[in-house]
């Protein structure tokens, strides 16, 4: 038979060779012949064409899949040649600090203080300073001592007053109380916010701050004072003479105080009992000094003052009579000098006054007496000592 003749042959060409021939299937014939009974070659070949189908359909599934996706892309949007964007990578957040968000257009409200308009509010652990309520009425009470253990003057006075530095000081109310011993007592004051100081002969006080609230509407108060100090200084001529009889003023910026004295014989002068503070010191009359006026700090027990040097100056020996010549005291002179200079006089019983330390130049005088009597002198005031003048009054 041929089938055997074929065998046979291959067995042959296998031994000639030296391989052994496998007449069973291998791969997929093996695995056709194992699903498909023998003698069943219609199964065999109805089993490839539904192979082949499945095949086809699944090839055109996947296209039709494709060219949707081509078409419509993600979520149905094209790009205007028609085809769908591809889809972008999202970038991942970036570790930096953005800064403040920037408000919304139109938007101005105003935000918290220290903030632009719109910006969020600062966020805080920090509780909100709560601001002292001052609605009502209170007391004050204290203690007056002397650093260092001094004694109290018998009778002086505590001030109160609206405070320089603390709130509420516009609804305070000033009030003074004559004080015997250490304490004292203000049993009804407006709350507010306030200064105490003592005003002492020879004590030296500065304002202590006290407020008066609704969390603590009657407060107590320890002042203390100190012994005041003195200051003192020299003033000369510009020839270098001690300038004796000149008169010297100290007092505070705002004028609270002044005290005034007049230099001795060698030019000397010296204020006593002078509490600490910031001064002006004037040289001359008030109205004008000298020379231009200076400041300083005084602060217990004592200070010496710069020399003093004066322009050059003049002196008058001033004569007051009546009509017949006789003395006329108690005679007032006032006058000005032209470019300056300025002369304010009392004549003595005798009717005699000095007025040193004049600015050269012409001076216009009037004199005037209790009893109603005036008169008007002209004066040219020379540099040196020397000169005499007489007014009659009428």
């Amino acid at each position: 038979m041929p089938g055997t003749k074929n065998a046979n042959r291959a067995q042959s060409l296998a031994g000639a060779s030296g391989e052994v021939y496998d007449p069973r299937p291998s791969g997929a014939e093996a695995l056709r012949e194992n699903s498909v009974p023998a003698g069943d070659p219609e199964r065999l070949v109805c089993s490839g064409r539904a192979s082949s189908t499945t095949v086809v359909a699944l090839v055109a599934a996947a296209l039709a899949l494709f060219l949707a996706l081509r078409l419509f892309g993600v979520g149905g949007a094209t790009d205007g040649a028609g085809e769908a964007p591809m889809p972008q990578p999202q970038s991942q957040p970036q570790p930096t600090d953005p800064g403040p968000a920037s408000p919304p257009a139109g938007d101005s409200r105003p935000g918290p203080a220290g903030t632009s308009p719109g910006a969020a509010p600062r966020t805080s652990h920090e509780q909100p300073r709560r601001q002292p309520a001052f609605e009502g009425r209170g007391s004050l009470r204290g203690m007056v001592t002397v650093v260092g253990g001094g004694p109290l003057p018998e009778v002086y006075t505590v001030h109160v007053g609206p405070s320089n530095s603390l709130q509420g000081r516009e609804r305070a109310a000033s009030a003074s109380v004559e004080v015997q011993g250490p304490d004292f007592a203000f049993p009804d004051l407006p709350l507010g916010g306030y200064d105490v100081w003592v005003d002492a002969e020879g004590l030296n006080s500065l304002r202590t701050p006290v407020q008066l609230q609704q969390a603590s509407p009657d407060p107590y108060v320890v002042v203390r004072v100190s012994p005041t100090g003195f200051l003192d200084g020299h003033a000369f001529t510009h020839d270098g003479r001690p300038a004796e009889g000149l008169r010297v003023a100290l007092e505070t910026r705002r004028g609270e105080v002044r005290l005034e004295t007049a230099t001795r014989s060698d030019g000397s002068y010296r204020f006593d009992s002078v509490p600490d503070g910031e001064y002006r010191i004037l040289f001359g009359p008030l109205h004008a000094p000298l020379v231009p006026e200076r400041e300083l700090a005084f602060q217990a027990p004592s200070m010496r003052f710069p020399k003093v040097e004066l322009p050059p100056t003049g002196e008058v020996l001033f004569h007051t009579t009546d009509l017949e010549g006789k003395a006329l005291g108690e005679v007032t002179l006032t006058g000005f000098g032209r470019p300056a200079g300025r002369l304010e006089l009392v004549t003595d019983p005798e009717g005699r006054a000095w007025g040193r330390h004049l600015l050269p130049g012409r001076y216009k005088l009037s004199a005037r007496h209790a009893d109603g009597r005036r008169a008007r002198a002209t004066l040219e005031v020379q540099v040196g000592p020397g000169q005499e003048e007489w007014i009659a009054l009428r």
